[in-house]
């Protein structure tokens, strides 16, 4: 999991891990980002899934970060 600038740039912002499961039909993804150093903008949640060390194509979610 990572937070990204744009789908082109793979700079990180932000980088993570979580988990995944299913509940009442459902796909869940269970996982924490620290996005206190971020700065408020317009990013993307880059997700990839990984199993038996062989990594899937990435999936590109939009996420709005905001001041507090």
């Amino acid at each position: 999991m990572a937070i990204l600038k744009s789908k082109t740039e793979s700079t990180a912002i932000v980088l993570g891990s979580g988990s995944s499961k299913i509940s009442n039909g459902k796909n869940l993804l269970i996982v924490t980002l620290d996005l206190s150093a971020a700065k408020p903008g317009r990013y993307f949640l880059a997700t990839r899934k990984e199993e038996q060390g062989q990594e899937d194509e990435a999936y590109y979610y939009p996420v709005l970060i905001t001041g507090t």
